[in-house]
This record gives structure tokens, C-alpha cells and sequence, in this order.
């Protein structure tokens, strides 16, 4: 269970307000310090503690003398592109989710896989998909209750539909 995930924003308000709506939770200021000053948290308040954290573009975390984190502001750190990203739980429609994009001038693409969510570029960066409830379910018969033997039948399969769509469209 992922129960937190931090990332940075050029507009941190702007990205909590949107992903507070996206996933039914509230913006919550955090304590400044140890916080940076304009650190939001996207807090949902279920039974999991489920949290996102914003923090502002030059904040960053590093390890101080005794191994804590420790949270300062480091001009330029912050790299435009990152793999980093998540799968969250939509408590809006994928049509609602373009909506926001579409009014923050934020990209977004419809994945239509092995599993279904709609992907947003938060500010153009921060890459973070969504799965709606009546479609999690394809997510959790790939990655829930299962074994990495059918982890790893799935994967090769998925492989060989990939490569096979790949040598079509080569053959085109």
C-alpha cells in the first residue's frame, strides 16, 4: 500500500487544488518548518492516511548527520522530466480529468491497455495516471493477488502483443 508520495511543482497551490479535486481530497498546509514555505499536502482522509505532497520546485530532501531527512530549498535542483510517477485512484471521471487539463493547459493521454487510466502531465512535468473504480479492477487482476510466475506470463505475453504490433506496423 503506497500511503505518500512527494513530488515538485512550479505552482504548488495550482497542482494540490487540481489533484484535491481529481481524487476527492483537501488541501492541507503542512507545518512551516520543517516544511518549505508553500508545501502543500492533497490530503483524502481514508482509512489509509493516503497523501500527496507539493512542494515547491527548489525543495529538495537530503540526508542530514544522522541519516533524517532534512528539507531545504536548492536553486536549479529540480530537473524538468523524472520517471518518477504514480497511479492514483480518480474519484472524477477520466472526461472530468481532461477538463482540468484542458483548463490548465496541461497534456494528458487515455491509456487503453491491459489496464485503463487517463495520464496527466501535472504543469507539463510531473507525469501521474488515474484509474476511475470501475476500471481498477484490471489493474488489481494484473498486480493484486497474484504470484510473479503470472506476474512474469503476463508480462511476456503483453511483450509479444507489443513486438507483434510493432512488426505490423513496420510491415505498413
Amino acid at each position: 500500500m503506497l500511503h505518500h508520495w512527494s513530488f515538485n511543482a512550479e505552482d504548488p497551490d495550482k497542482v494540490a487544488a487540481v489533484l484535491a479535486e481529481i481524487m476527492g481530497g483537501s488541501v492541507i498546509v503542512p507545518p512551516i518548518p520543517p516544511y518549505e514555505e508553500g508545501a502543500r499536502w492533497v490530503c483524502l482522509f481514508d482509512e489509509h492516511g493516503t497523501m500527496i505532497e507539493v512542494g515547491p520546485i527548489d525543495a529538495c530532501k537530503y540526508p542530514d548527520e544522522s541519516g533524517l531527512a532534512t528539507i531545504k530549498e536548492v536553486p536549479g535542483s529540480t530537473q524538468q522530466y523524472s520517471y518518477n510517477h504514480a497511479l492514483c485512484s480518480a474519484a472524477v471521471s477520466f472526461e472530468r480529468i481532461r477538463e482540468l487539463a484542458d483548463r490548465e493547459g496541461w497534456p494528458t493521454a487515455y491509456f487503453d491497455g491491459p489496464f485503463k487510466f487517463q495520464g496527466l502531465w501535472i504543469e507539463g512535468r510531473q507525469y501521474i495516471e488515474f484509474a476511475t473504480a470501475d476500471v481498477l479492477k484490471q489493474y488489481t487482476d494484473i498486480f493484486g493477488d497474484t504470484t510473479a510466475e503470472k506476474l512474469d506470463a503476463h508480462n511476456r505475453a503483453r511483450e509479444a502483443e507489443l513486438k507483434a504490433l510493432a512488426a505490423e506496423k513496420k510491415d505498413d
